[in-house]
């Protein structure tokens, strides 16, 4: 009973605390820096989680960077949580691209295992984004990381998502890479049910001599 109880008044507080962020001013200010110094052990938890979410979506830019910068080194750890891995998303989506270098730098080394992984490949698909409206630090370096295993990539529940935003979004070289990867086995991959999408965004968004040699190869296999 204890216990229950215990978790209620948690629960409650998260209530007052969100409410707190949402209505701005001094409340708002309140709020935060109730949460700063916690934010480590507070990501981890189901509903505290949700509350770190807003302060990093309503705070002030400078309080963002705080209360982000308490998951430094622990990064990975936060991406594999079932709860952290929201906050971590959430970081990308709104810090500065010059604050985020540090998620990119504790995947590094890491990079095929998070692609692969169900919460890892949202948080790299955000990266991914951000990195198309701002350069970030190492993003490119986590990318060609990725790139050196790009047909396994293409083939995997969560991974092929990831290289699909790197062909939409990503450099021409990047997105030349890819390709290289698909044509070596290109009828394999169109016939593998992730591939199979990844074949499809090539097809829209290579460069056109890369697009014409995919459709020749295509077609080539059907003749």
């Amino acid at each position: 009973n204890s216990d229950d109880e215990d978790e209620g008044d948690a629960d409650e507080a998260c209530v007052e605390l969100s409410a707190q962020i949402e209505a701005g001013g001094v409340a708002r200010r309140a709020a935060i820096e109730a949460l700063i110094g916690s934010v480590a052990e507070l990501a981890f938890d189901a509903a505290a989680c949700r509350v770190v979410q807003k302060a990093i979506e309503f705070g002030e830019e400078e309080e963002v960077v705080a209360l982000s910068s308490e998951l430094q080194g622990i990064v990975r750890e936060a991406i594999r949580s079932p709860h952290a891995n929201h906050v971590v998303q959430k970081m990308v989506e709104v810090l500065p691209a010059s604050s985020l270098g540090f998620v990119v730098e504790e995947i590094l080394g890491a990079g095929a295992e998070f692609a692969r992984h169900r919460f890892g490949c949202r948080v790299f698909t955000r990266l991914v984004q951000r990195q198309s409206e701002s350069s970030i630090a190492h993003m490119d370096e986590l990318i060609e990381e990725l790139l050196s295993g790009a047909s396994d990539l293409a083939r995997h529940t969560c991974g092929h998502h990831v290289i699909e935003v790197v062909l939409q979004t990503g450099s021409v070289y990047q997105r030349h890479k890819i390709f290289s990867a698909l044509s070596s086995d290109l009828m394999s991959s169109a016939k593998n049910r992730n591939a199979s999408y990844v074949v499809e965004r090539a097809l829209n968004c290579c460069e056109d001599e890369d697009r014409h040699t995919l459709v020749q190869k295509i077609g080539r296999a059907h003749v």
